[in-house]
């Protein structure tokens, strides 16, 4: 068994990471200069030392050389304009006697799709006071989470934003927009790997989510990661929980919890709320209203 092999076996089991054919060369270009700054001469030495439970960090760092951290505020604004008019507002009108709404951004990267949900909960809840919301975002790469935290952003995380979106919620301040710190304290960062890390887990308030937006980063999985993931997802949501990807990452991964539905806007994954009699769903209803006298600002430029 070849180098490649080896590792792409221990990639794939770690952080769940394919390693297209096109990109080997540099794959292990990679890892050679990674094995020298550790000290290794050898590669199977190195690869010794990613076996361990020593190596977490060492993941970290590979999955950030490996993967994109491109993003930037309401990316696709056709699943965020599904959000705002369609699905938070019935997962508000759903929590209205109980007044809580759990949301995961899983592969947050920077920050800018955990931020856009809390825009989008502060445009259609503005009077929440006695609501208890958790926003999540995370992410493998710790320099990623550190920056999401910051709440600092430049012109290019903007570029899809309508002005009046960002005047609303930034301000600039020496060459860098700055996110109002009252939508910063809406969400909590953590790192977590998400092939690696057991959930639900109630301990980690991985549990019991109205909504998973992981889009972008099942791309980079090989298919036994995507599989294992999507599942945990799908256990992590409450019943009727919406799972939300980029628009093809869950073709040919079947999730028996989990059911399709189509709007306009893409394919929505929802998590059923009885598995032994799974039926169509109708023609979708008109969409609940936001806070009366409350216009949530339309995200078309």
């Amino acid at each position: 068994m070849n180098d490649t092999v080896r590792f792409d076996e221990l990639a794939a089991q770690r952080i769940g990471l394919r390693i297209p054919d096109d990109a080997r060369g540099r794959f292990i270009g990679i890892l050679r200069e990674h094995a020298k700054r550790r000290g290794y001469s050898a590669l199977e030495d190195y690869r010794d030392f990613l076996a361990g439970k020593q190596a977490a960090e060492e993941w970290e760092e590979l999955a950030r050389t490996f993967t994109s951290g491109e993003t930037f505020f309401f990316r696709d604004h056709g699943q965020f304009d599904l959000m705002r008019l369609r699905l938070l507002p019935e997962l508000i009108e759903q929590h209205r006697s109980d007044k809580t709404l759990r949301l995961w951004s899983a592969g947050c990267a920077s920050g800018e799709e955990a931020y856009s949900l809390a825009m989008l909960v502060d445009m259609l809840l503005p009077e929440r006071g006695d609501w208890n919301i958790l926003i999540l975002g995370t992410d493998i790469d710790p320099a990623a989470v550190a920056k999401s935290q910051r709440g600092r952003y430049g012109r290019w995380s903007f570029r899809m934003v309508p002005p009046e979106i960002q005047q609303r919620y930034f301000h600039l301040e020496d060459n860098g927009w700055i996110l109002d710190e009252r939508i910063r304290r809406m969400v909590t960062f953590r790192v977590s790997n998400l092939v690696g890390e057991p959930f639900p887990d109630s301990a980690s308030e991985l549990h019991d989510m109205d909504m998973i937006l992981c889009r972008n980063v099942f791309i980079y999985f090989d298919p036994a990661a995507v599989s294992a993931v999507a599942a945990k997802f799908a256990a992590t949501l409450r019943e009727g929980g919406y799972l939300l990807t980029a628009h093809t990452e869950l073709i040919g991964h079947p999730v028996r919890e989990l059911e399709s539905r189509l709007f306009a806007e893409g394919v929505v994954y929802q998590r059923r709320t009885q598995l032994s009699a799974p039926t169509p769903f109708p023609h979708p209803s008109p969409p609940p209203q936001a806070e009366e006298g409350v216009e949530a600002p339309s995200l078309a430029r």
